[in-house]
């Protein structure tokens, strides 16, 4: 089993050019890694994502950053 954390967040609130920027620093961008799968995290769907928990920090770091609002929650996946 392995620990991880769920993420999403809200990009509503933002200027359509940081959204773009805030979603290539997530994904990458022109064959470069993006933050989620640095961290060895996995897309679900848009706006939601897991990571290892030891990337949680580092994570709410970024997300505090760009201020884009957000929620996680602490699963367990088998």
């Amino acid at each position: 089993m392995a620990e991880k954390v769920l993420f999403w967040y809200d990009l509503t609130s933002l200027k359509a050019s940081h959204k773009v920027r805030f979603v290539y620093v997530l994904k990458g961008r022109k064959g470069e890694k993006g933050l989620i799968e640095k961290f060895g995290g996995e897309f679900l769907v848009n706006g939601c994502f897991i990571l290892p928990i030891e990337n949680e920090k580092e994570m709410k770091e970024v997300f505090r950053f760009w201020k884009v609002k957000f929620k996680f929650k602490g699963i367990i996946i088998k």
